[in-house]
């Protein structure tokens, strides 16, 4: 993996595998095979348009602690698969948008969000636009937020269809842990504590690249 630090607003990677820091707000160019890995404790909005016949798998953290933009823009004959995890303090909100300009997509929208403690509150919106005139593309947003304390996480899914060749769906869930897995586990010999750092630990942590996953599990330590 290549780490790259940006130090402009506009950006153009081509194909590649990059672990991206960047301290302000980023638009980026993507063109080709790539994988994007961030890490993001300053909630700078972020704009990506990619380009036709390209795909793009994205893995993004956001220790959020103010409100957040996120834009992407698809082209023709491309794949989309992002991996959104929110840890969140505070009260805030989160915009996405994907638009979908074009034809023959593929689009998987991932997220997994958390708050920090039961005085957290987060809400997140996110909008899937498909835009007239287009076919044969494919959205999923599968959005989910695990709530261990009693807090807020309200969670909206929008998709904006224009056109009638077209398959999406979204699927939502907001919840706490399951009882019944927390009770298979202390079957096993885990406290309440272990238990439940165990199943936030998978909420979080399923198909993150290994240069993140220690940093999330560094932040997961803190939460309540």
């Amino acid at each position: 993996m290549n780490k790259l630090i940006l130090e402009e607003d506009n950006n153009k990677l081509t194909t590649g595998n990059y672990l991206i820091e960047y301290y302000h707000h980023i638009s980026l160019d993507l063109e080709g095979e790539l994988t994007l890995s961030h890490y993001d404790t300053k909630n700078n909005n972020l704009n990506i348009n990619l380009a036709d016949n390209s795909n793009l798998n994205l893995f993004y953290v956001y220790i959020l602690n103010k409100d957040l933009n996120i834009d992407l823009k698809v082209n023709n004959n491309s794949i989309l698969n992002t991996n959104f995890i929110f840890l969140n303090t505070g009260n805030n909100k989160v915009i996405i948008n994907i638009n979908t300009i074009g034809s023959n997509n593929k689009e998987n929208i991932k997220l997994r969000a958390i708050n920090k403690n039961k005085d957290s509150k987060l809400e997140i919106i996110c909008t899937g636009i498909v835009t007239k005139n287009t076919c044969d593309n494919e959205l999923l947003e599968d959005l989910k937020g695990l709530i261990p304390n009693n807090s807020s996480i309200k969670i909206s899914p929008n998709i904006e269809v224009n056109t009638n060749e077209v398959m999406a769906n979204h699927l939502v869930t907001i919840g706490s842990f399951d009882q019944s897995s927390l009770f298979y586990l202390k079957t096993k010999g885990l406290d309440d504590y272990m238990a439940k750092s165990l199943l936030l630990k998978s909420f979080l942590l399923s198909n993150i690249p290994a240069e993140l996953q220690e940093k999330i599990q560094a932040e997961v330590i803190e939460f309540e």
